[in-house]
């Protein structure tokens, strides 16, 4: 199948990473996509290399904005393709070859296509994948990469978008919505991007485990958020349990054998005079 792309990228005073990012899609062998840049008001030279990119552009806007998800929500209504995909500056496309890839195969239009993720740290690459099944418990836990993932544009719109109220984890809200909506994720096993990872750091886990419970507040029942809170707690235990077990059973098999010896003992100094 040949589904138009949406490529919507996200700056703000990244001009390099910008300029890496455009690099990346105007490389790419697959010709039915458009690309859209929502800029914030940069003042680092990004606005005008914007425009000298007119030409391959779409839409592109530079004004300030209410924060990534409010850009990300002006990129969707100004797309026109059957999928969107977030390439933000910064981040790029593994390879020129990739979209043809992931919608050569394709036999019909799931809701979300999903694939791996290259991370690039400051001083090593590190490949991320995700599991050929998504479900409930996986979005509770962890989270899809969104520069790996093809999100029916439709779907988007339904939903009203991104959540701009949150600063964080709007990203990872839709896809826990997704999930209870029961809409279809397939997997392709290509390595879609390669993600900027320069400069992430774990200083924001209280924020987002905040926002978090939060968003788990607003979307779920209080029976299924004990319910979760209980299985986690009692597999938290388990492995521990486990320990105990097989050190309590290596002790009594220590023990077997020394009383063994103990009366092999016995019997020889008894019988051995």
């Amino acid at each position: 199948m040949n589904q138009k792309v949406s490529i919507i990228t996200i700056n703000y005073n990244n001009l390099k990473g910008l300029q890496s990012t455009a690099e990346s899609i105007l490389r790419l062998d697959y010709q039915n996509f458009e690309w859209i840049i929502i800029d914030g008001g940069s003042t680092d030279g990004s606005k005008a290399f914007i425009e000298q990119m007119d030409e391959h552009l779409s839409f592109w806007c530079s004004e300030k904005d209410k924060g990534v998800y409010d850009a990300m929500n002006k990129g969707i209504s100004h797309a026109k393709g059957e999928y969107v995909i977030f390439m933000n500056s910064g981040d790029s496309f593994y390879s020129e070859t990739v979209l043809s890839q992931v919608f050569a195969n394709l036999k019909y239009s799931p809701d979300v296509i999903y694939g791996n993720a290259l991370y690039i740290f400051e001083d090593h690459e590190e490949l991320k994948s995700v599991p050929k099944t998504i479900d409930f418990r996986f979005i509770y836990e962890y989270t899809i990469f969104h520069q790996a993932s093809f999100i029916r544009r439709e779907l988007l719109v339904e939903n009203g978008g991104y959540d701009i109220n949150l600063k964080i984890v709007s990203d990872w809200k839709i896809w826990l919505i997704f999930i209870l909506q029961n809409r279809v994720f397939v997997y392709t096993p290509y390595v879609i991007c390669r993600f900027d990872a320069y400069g992430i750091s774990t200083g924001h886990d209280d924020n987002v485990n905040k926002e978090r419970n939060i968003v788990f507040q607003e979307i779920l029942p209080p029976g299924i958020i004990t319910m979760m809170e209980e299985v986690y707690a009692y597999e938290s235990i388990i492995p521990y349990q486990k320990y105990l077990f097989y050190r309590i059973a290596e002790i009594r098999f220590v023990k077997r054998i020394l009383n063994g010896f103990i009366k092999f003992i016995k019997i020889f100094v008894k019988y051995g005079k």
